[in-house]
């Protein structure tokens, strides 16, 4: 729906006082589904309040100040392991303001660390003879490693954690 339609059912509207009227109007005029009687009002309405059918270029939220982005970027630099309630209160914002931010503006996630089980020496043997038994069926099947379906990950740290 362009503006020059929604302003024919103004007018017409404003003329006729029936949004029945207005659909049957557009319908004639147009060949196609006519707005609804809500969506026809409210154009008038809008009109009668500003004088335009125009959206309002300040409508939603409020964008941020790059100075708040900023100041939360620098506070986390600082301090990786600060919460982000800590950090609200200490930049004055909201935990939410401080959690969008960080997320959208910073493309910041929180690490999540998972502790499985800890791996013992005899692990390595058993994942060497995995790692050959691998190696003799790829060596037999070419297409081996297509027919495996790999349901987990997990990343080995030297130190010993393991991020899941």
């Amino acid at each position: 729906m362009n503006a020059q339609e929604k302003a024919q059912c103004v007018e017409w509207y404003i003329e006729t006082k029936s949004d029945i009227v207005v659909q049957r109007r557009f319908r004639t005029r147009y060949g196609r589904h006519p707005p609804s009687r809500n969506s026809i009002r409210a154009w008038y309405d809008k009109f009668m309040l500003t004088g335009s059918i125009k959206h309002s270029k300040n409508n939603g939220r409020p964008k941020l100040p790059n100075e708040a982005i900023e100041n939360v970027q620098q506070t986390f630099l600082r301090s990786p392991q600060k919460s982000i309630r800590t950090a609200a209160r200490e930049l004055n914002l909201s935990k939410s303001s401080v959690q969008r931010i960080l997320k959208k503006n910073l493309k910041m996630k929180p690490y999540k660390l998972q502790i499985l089980q800890q791996i013992t020496p005899d692990d390595k043997l058993k994942r060497k003879h995995f790692a050959v038994t691998v190696l003799d069926r790829l060596t037999a099947d070419e297409n081996f490693l297509k027919k495996v379906v790999f349901s987990d990950e997990a990343t080995f740290h030297v130190c010993g954690k393991v991020n899941k």
